[in-house]
């Protein structure tokens, strides 16, 4: 059975309830909560996720550095990694090592449908493309 976990991360609690609610509804996933970039990282060491969503301005570590360390990691690097921020620019989280990005704000259904293509995939072995 593939992983069906989502970890989002984002310091507002507003916007990670949402998507908690929204994504383990629509696509029946797990979803795990992290307020900043360092619990990200040291969530995604223990679970595992399929797929993980954050925010850039972060207490602790922000978003940015959160995936550079993810993607520089053996153990983590083949997670794939959405960015979703306002205060960032498509580039720099492709740069990072994200796989998507999405500014806010942003549409529900899209997160929805970019999320359910990466677990797709995800679960089809198809490695991790680069998406713009």
């Amino acid at each position: 059975m593939p992983n069906r976990v989502i970890l989002v991360a984002d310091d507002e609690k507003d916007v990670r309830e949402v998507l908690a609610v929204v994504l383990s509804t629509e696509l029946g996933t797990r979803v795990l909560l992290a307020p900043d970039g360092q619990r990200l990282v040291d969530l995604v060491d223990h679970v595992r996720p399929a797929v993980v969503v954050t925010d850039v301005r972060m207490p602790k570590l922000d978003g940015l550095e959160a995936v550079r360390r993810l993607s520089a990691d053996p153990r983590t690097a083949h997670v794939p990694v959405v960015v979703i921020s306002a205060y960032c620019e498509r580039h720099e989280a492709l740069d990072a090592g994200a796989a998507a990005f999405v500014a806010k704000p942003f549409q529900l259904d899209d997160v929805v449908r970019l999320l359910g293509r990466l677990l797709r995939e995800s679960a089809g072995g198809t490695g991790l493309p680069a998406y713009a």
